[in-house]
């Protein structure tokens, strides 16, 4: 049982993580650092464009960690009231969620389901 649970917790984890487009900021982020290195790096740009070009870098940064955060946050609070529900319910204690998250055998498998389950997932999207 514990492993269907977690089965499921991986694939809601995966699906809000591409749903919520939690890597779209990441990007967005790497990005806009470039950018700002570009301009750093450029010898034609004075001092007050090069202090520009950081403070809006900085600034771009720090708007998308932050978001990347509160998504993030968002996804786990979810999973983390799922797990409750099935303690409330009782297909599952707290001793024994404890126990099979510290168990290197469930730990594997659910690395290569959550693996098999993006690989699976990635070709029912392609046709």
């Amino acid at each position: 049982m514990i492993y269907l649970v977690f089965a499921v917790l991986c694939i809601l984890f995966i699906e809000f993580f591409i749903g919520f487009r939690v890597l779209g900021h990441v990007r967005e982020g790497s990005t806009s650092l470039k950018a700002c290195m570009q301009t750093l790096s450029d010898s034609t740009a004075d001092d007050d464009q090069k202090e520009l070009a950081a403070r809006r870098s900085s600034l771009a940064i720090g708007k998308h960690t932050a978001i990347f955060i509160a998504k993030f946050a968002a996804i786990i609070l979810v999973l983390y009231a799922i797990s409750q529900i099935t303690v409330i319910a009782g297909w599952l204690t707290s001793a024994q969620y404890m126990d099979s998250i510290y168990s290197w055998p469930v730990l594997v498998v659910l690395t290569v389901f959550s693996l098999l389950y993006l690989k699976i997932r990635s070709y029912a999207l392609r046709g």
